[in-house]
Parts: C-alpha cells; sequence; structure tokens
C-alpha cells in the first residue's frame, strides 16, 4: 500500500465531515436484545464472561431507511454525500476505516449517472464471508418480506464487489435474478434523490436458513464421525503460532485439517454440511457453520483477549447441537484496534477440548 493510500486509510474517518440525514423516513425497524440474560453452558468462566457481557450489552438492530435530497453515491464506500460535501451518517451501516472514501488526493475525473431512487446493497463488506451472510445478501431477503417495492429499484453494488466469488456464486441463484441490479463502476458517481439503506438482524434465524434453502442442493448428507478443523495461514494476519505442535494433536483425534482460502463455494458448503464436528480458529469462514447439520459440535478457537461471541451467537441462531470455545495465549502482535497477530495453544489443553467436544 503506497504512503498516500495509508494516510487516506486511517485519516479519512477524521477528515470526512459526517451529519444525519436532513429527510428520513424510517420504513421499517426492528431492535432486539436477543441473547439477553442468556448464560452459555461452558467450563471456561472467562469465556461465559465475556459472551454474557455482550448479551448483556448489544443491541441487534434491522431496519429499511429511505433518506431524500440532493445526493450522490460514492463508489469506493456506498455513503451517501450531500452537495455540501458532508457523509450523511445514516448510510454508514458499519464504520470500518476502510469503506471510507479516500479525501487527501484530486479525484480524477468521473462518470456521472442519474438514477432517481435506489437501493444500496454493497460496496465494502461483502469481502467478509460473515458479513456476506450476515449483512448483505440477506437484504434480499428483508427486501421479499418486507417492502418487496424496492425490488423495482436499481440495486446498487460496486464494481469491485460484483468481481467477488461470494457475488458471482450468489448472484446466479434465481432469487437473486429478481432484482434489478446496477453496477457502479470505480469511477462512477451516482446522483440520486432518494435512496434505501438496508440492515438485516444480524441473527434472525429466518435470514440464514433462507440462505441455507437456496442452496440445498450443494449440501452433502451428515457424517458424526467427520471432524474438521478449519486453520487459517499465516498471512492471513490472525493464526497459531505453534501450529505444528497443534498438527499431531489434531492428527490424532481424527480431525482433517483444512483452509478455505482457496475453495470454491461449492466446496466449503460441501465440507462444512458433512461434518459431525466443526473446530475452527476464530474468523470470517467460520459463518460457513450456517451450512450445518443441526446436529454437528463446533468448537472455536481464539487468543485469550479475543472472545467474540459472533459464533456463539450464530450457533445458537441455527440449533446447533452444541458450541464451546478453546483459548490460547494473548495475541503476541496486533493491528491498531483490530486482532491480528500469532498466538499459541497448549497441546494438552487442546487434547482435552477435543476429547470433550467429541463425547459431548
Amino acid at each position: 500500500m503506497s504512503v498516500i493510500r495509508k494516510i487516506n486509510y486511517w485519516a479519512a474517518p477524521y477528515v470526512w465531515k459526517k451529519k444525519p440525514a436532513g429527510r428520513l423516513e424510517v420504513l421499517w425497524q426492528d431492535i432486539q436484545k436477543p441473547f439477553k440474560n442468556a448464560i452459555p453452558d461452558l467450563d471456561d468462566q472467562d469465556v461465559v464472561a465475556s459472551i454474557v457481557r455482550d448479551n448483556e450489552k448489544w443491541e441487534h438492530k434491522e431496519y429499511i431507511l429511505k433518506i431524500s435530497g440532493n445526493l450522490i453515491i460514492d463508489p469506493k464506500s456506498g455513503f451517501l454525500i450531500d452537495t455540501d460535501g458532508t457523509i450523511i451518517r445514516e448510510s454508514i451501516v458499519f464504520d470500518h476505516y476502510g469503506a471510507y472514501p479516500e479525501k487527501l488526493r484530486l479525484p480524477s475525473s468521473r462518470k456521472i449517472t442519474e438514477l432517481p431512487e435506489v437501493v444500496i446493497y454493497d460496496h465494502f463488506w461483502s469481502k467478509n464471508y460473515f458479513h456476506f451472510y450476515s449483512d448483505v445478501f440477506t437484504k434480499l431477503h428483508l427486501i421479499n418480506t418486507k417492502s418487496t417495492h424496492l425490488k423495482k429499484l436499481p440495486l446498487i453494488v460496486s464494481r469491485e464487489i460484483s468481481e467477488t466469488r461470494t457475488f458471482k456464486f450468489f448472484s446466479t441463484l434465481p432469487v437473486a435474478s429478481e432484482f434489478n441490479w446496477y453496477v457502479q463502476d470505480a469511477g462512477e458517481i451516482i446522483r440520486t434523490q432518494k435512496a434505501h439503506i438496508l440492515q438485516p438482524m444480524p441473527y434472525a434465524t429466518a435470514h440464514w436458513m433462507w440462505v441455507k434453502d437456496l442452496v440445498k442442493d450443494y449440501l452433502k448428507p451428515f457424517d458424526p464421525n467427520k471432524k474438521i478443523f478449519i486453520n487459517r495461514p499465516a498471512k492471513t494476519g490472525r493464526y497459531i503460532a505453534n501450529f505444528e505442535e497443534i498438527r499431531p494433536v489434531l492428527e490424532e483425534e481424527g480431525f482433517e485439517i483444512a483452509e478455505m482460502e482457496n475453495k470454491t463455494i461449492e466446496e466449503q458448503i460441501a465440507l462444512l454440511s458433512s461434518a459431525g464436528i466443526v473446530a475452527s480458529i476464530h474468523g470470517a469462514a467460520m459463518a460457513n457453520i450456517l451450512f450445518c447439520d443441526p446436529r454437528t459440535k463446533i468448537l472455536e478457537v481464539t487468543a485469550a483477549e479475543c472472545v467474540n461471541s459472533h459464533y456463539y451467537w450464530l450457533a445458537t441462531a441455527l440449533g446447533l447441537q452444541h458450541y464451546d470455545c478453546l483459548t490460547g495465549t494473548k495475541m503476541e502482535v496486533k493491528r491498531f484496534l483490530y486482532p491480528k497477530g500469532r498466538f499459541f495453544l497448549d497441546p494438552q489443553k487442546t487434547r482435552d477440548y477435543l476429547k470433550k467436544i467429541k463425547g459431548a
């Protein structure tokens, strides 16, 4: 990454001014704490305490908003920008450094397209499997169940996202072909007077099962004896530093070691749907537990200070048979504001957890 791009990456959220929408209609909204008061049945009390805090803290939101005005859609972020060069705050569904439009260099000449009314689909988040399934693709289900009149409007997706393997695979499904897709090029500004912003309920069972039903032809028969460990190579940024010490433990306990980076969507669906036990390092690839049989047992593996409730919530929403979490050492290296680096697992503790999940 060039120096100017690095500066843009970190500085853009602070350089851009943001304001609430002047004309905002809430077409649909639902706010829940679906796991409030739930206490996971786990042995590690530090993990239990972390999940309980998240269960109490986080509100889960679903909404459809209509924002009106003289607006442009930025081709990199999908954010709405008013005529005064200010980002409309409600168009920032998730705040992330990498999503922001660049600010600190002169823009190149751009194509301008006029579209009176649109629905914004995605410009950034589908790069992450979890967000694709939880927050992006399920927008189609939200439209189909709550606002079918939006189906006739242009559904805006960035050129970059349209070329990802997830979009290419899922956009070929019959349900996706019913929508009016519009691919926004990298150098294209879209002007609009009405834009719809959607956020599906992140852990709504109905949304996730809708996705699973769409790919039912790719699911494989459940094998209770099939045990999978999803590994992450060092290049992905979060990995087990002593994996070669852990490998024989996994093999002795009958686990097949797999990495998702080079597998097709079809291969990932087939692998996870057939497994009786899935153990995985915490990461976006764990979203593939969506395709597991309800009898599947899940073991999440993470660094000590990086316990995250996402996959406990997802396993619960999917009704999977059992969830547990194995923690290692603290992360040795961190990227600013985001856990990225290596951690170590204790071989005996790992063996104990593998045996426990097998007997659960």
